[in-house]
């Protein structure tokens, strides 16, 4: 298991030679195995308890996924930590865990993986951990500017800290700024909200925060900017509430130009919630594994998220039109061969209709994108027409199958 980790890591760090900012997304799924616990041993030491008194069988994984912070480009894996918790008799156990050393509770897993991400990430790459509200524990800001490593993350702590002169929560010495512009960005609709164009203030100021937790009196003030992001009154339709973030950042902000810069790579960060969408009952259902065994379910697990991020990948580009990032990124020559040849026989089938002709440059990442949503049956019938995430999970698979047929045939010929 940690041999195949370490692989992914060593891969995904190479992957990030010649990019000049990465950033790291960071969150934490859990895996309920409940539905299969007469299969199940009690005694299996890779399955343990859940967020609930009714979950037994659980699994954690926390990724942190690395992207491209000019693009927000998918590139690969920086830590991948899969554990489970141990059982503990009566469910008393939020009293034994906070009072661990920090280093020993799993807050810690944030701070883990910045250390783990700089590890691995080339020295000339700059490096920024994303997170949201869970992230905000003041001993993660520590260790991570001590790794060399910047942050963005959505506060969830109301801290005392120090701004021009003053004192105050940082929602008190918020209020007290004032706007320093507008940014206008489109919000997707879903249940309880309007698709629309969220017109918003933004507010930012330098802070030292006060030093928290175990040992605050001797610590030193942090630096950092906060950025507060609101949306205006007259955006927000009847019956909703306003779009909110409170984000801090050891990144400089001055102006409201880096500002919105800090907003935009904090968006980035829904990719990872896409990432868990994929994994689980709208794509690869890796809940709905039925092996016996803990530790086989982990490396299956690892595996699954390495799949999923080949999803990912190609959704991106395809949605952002990347003709620049070559299909070899994440296919083989073999692959980018067979895709050639899918590609013919697409355009073959119906040579002067919309779904015959790829619209992208040969060769190119989205080109192989266009190719794969294809073989499950998507069809391409105008530019707002673009594939989800199951079709191209669905159409991995079928295009895996392809080149097995392909290579097995070559070899038949070589013989």
């Amino acid at each position: 298991m940690e041999e195949l980790i370490d692989r992914i890591r060593q891969y995904s760090g190479k992957a990030c030679s010649g990019h000049e900012h990465v950033l790291c997304l960071q969150d934490t799924t859990e895996l309920s195995y409940d539905h299969i616990c007469g299969r199940l041993s009690d005694d299996d030491p890779d399955f343990g308890d859940g967020t609930t008194s009714l979950m037994k069988y659980s699994v954690f994984v926390h990724p942190t996924l690395l992207v491209d912070a000019s693009s927000c480009l998918p590139i690969g894996f920086s830590s991948l930590r899969i554990w489970n918790r141990e059982r503990i008799e009566g469910r008393k156990k939020s009293n034994r865990r906070s009072a661990l050393p920090y280093k020993d509770k799993e807050s810690y897993r944030w701070a883990l993986a910045a250390k783990e991400s700089v590890a691995c990430i080339p020295d000339d790459v700059r490096k920024t951990v994303v997170g949201d509200r869970e992230n905000d524990v003041y001993a993660f800001m520590e260790e991570a500017l001590g790794a060399g490593c910047d942050f963005l993350i959505r506060f969830c702590h109301d801290r005392m800290a120090d701004a021009a002169g003053y004192s105050g929560r940082l929602t008190e010495l918020l209020g007290k700024s004032k706007p320093m512009g507008e940014y206008r960005f489109s919000l997707p609709g879903r249940k309880g909200r309007e698709n629309r164009t969220a017109v918003m203030e933004v507010r930012f100021l330098p802070v030292s925060l006060h030093a928290s937790g175990e040992g605050a009196d001797g610590r030193e003030k942090p630096e950092v900017y906060c950025v507060h992001v609101i949306e205006r009154a007259d955006s927000v339709p009847a019956g909703e509430e306003p779009v909110e973030w409170r984000l801090l950042t050891s990144h400089e902000v001055v102006n409201l130009a880096q500002a919105v810069q800090c907003i935009e790579w904090y968006k980035c960060r829904w990719l990872i919630e896409e990432l868990f969408r994929v994994t689980k009952s709208k794509g690869f259902g890796i809940e709905e594994v039925q092996l016996e065994d803990g530790g086989s379910t982990k490396k299956l697990i690892a595996l699954t998220f390495l799949a999923a991020l080949k999803c990912l990948t190609l959704k991106r580009a395809y949605d952002t039109k990347r003709e620049d990032v070559p299909a070899g990124v994440i296919f083989t020559e073999v692959q980018i061969t067979v895709l050639h040849v899918l590609m013919k026989m697409i355009h073959a089938k119906s040579p002067k209709a919309k779904d015959g002709r790829n619209p992208f440059k040969q060769g190119s990442l989205p080109w192989a994108a266009w190719v794969i949503a294809r073989l499950q049956g998507w069809c391409d019938m105008g530019k707002d027409t673009r594939p989800g995430y199951i079709t191209l999970k669905s159409g991995l698979q079928i295009f895996e199958y392809q080149v097995a047929f392909y290579t097995n045939l070559k070899d038949v010929y070589k013989e």
